[in-house]
């Protein structure tokens, strides 16, 4: 699968980094470092992403 990319927003709120995609404002995080916090925003966007996805599924670009 093709990589994807968006723009995190993140900012520092009591001791903890949170942010949130500019694309996808509804994906938010928070944890204890910037690595922690992009891992925590991936995890948290494939979740939403594939909640209903099967696990046997296929991929397909398409131009639209």
């Amino acid at each position: 699968m093709t990589p994807l990319r968006f723009t995190l927003i993140y900012w520092m709120s009591d001791n903890q980094w949170q942010g949130k995609l500019m694309e996808h404002p509804d994906i938010r995080a928070e944890a204890d470092s910037l690595e922690a916090l992009q891992h925590a925003i991936k995890i948290n966007f494939m979740q939403k992403v594939m909640a209903d996805v099967p696990e046997d599924h296929a991929v397909r670009t398409i131009m639209i």
